[in-house]
């Protein structure tokens, strides 16, 4: 988690605690969820995990897609939202690229340098 966090704040160009999103805690849950992957009940900042779709993975896959949820949740963690009045789509689009932005490879870990 300490990886991702310094990723996001670097790319959100929040390089200090006073200019980061003050978040103490940040629990993680998986679950039987059907029909997603994971979701961010930003109330309780509780990262929830789908085993479903993890069901059936193992290795280098399964680290991949756990990793890539893990950017994904964790930038709606840290997303200033305008008070909930950002578009839902910008939203999703900034924590998409945060992955992408990542570059991820086959084993699941960001590459750095």
């Amino acid at each position: 988690m300490g990886i991702i966090n310094q990723f996001i704040w670097n790319v959100f160009e929040q390089p200090t605690p006073a200019d980061q999103k003050y978040i103490p805690v940040v629990k993680v849950v998986i679950a039987q969820y059907d029909g997603l992957e994971g979701f961010l009940d930003i109330s309780n900042n509780l990262i929830n995990i789908s085993a479903v779709y993890l069901q059936g993975m193992q290795g280098d896959e399964l680290r991949t897609a756990f990793t890539n949820l893990m950017y994904h949740e964790m930038t709606h963690v840290f997303q200033w939202s305008g008070n909930f009045t950002a578009p839902g789509p910008l939203t999703e689009g900034i924590a998409d690229y945060m992955v992408l932005r990542a570059k991820l490879n086959g084993t699941g870990f960001a590459l750095h340098g």
